[in-house]
């Protein structure tokens, strides 16, 4: 039995950039205009999804990228 203890978790949901040279999107469109360029592996702090895009801050830069292009959230998972 594992034992993990309370004051080691973050309550932050992260997700991995799994896309190389992947651009964060000022909004969740291709359109708009990209603020970033991430590599593949960056950790990234998720703030939210639509059904195919996602709201991330990576290293400062916070804005969308396709949600195809990081792991660790469900293809139908919704957060607000």
């Amino acid at each position: 039995c594992g034992l993990i203890l309370f004051t080691l978790l973050s309550g932050v949901r992260t997700v991995i950039v799994d896309e190389e040279m992947q651009p964060v999107f000022a909004r969740a469109s291709e359109d708009s205009s990209q603020i970033a360029l991430l590599e593949s592996g960056v950790i990234a702090r998720l703030k939210g999804c639509t059904p195919t895009w996602c709201e991330i801050d990576a290293d400062g830069y916070d804005g969308w990228v396709p949600k195809s292009a990081i792991w660790g959230v469900d293809p139908e998972e919704v957060l607000e």
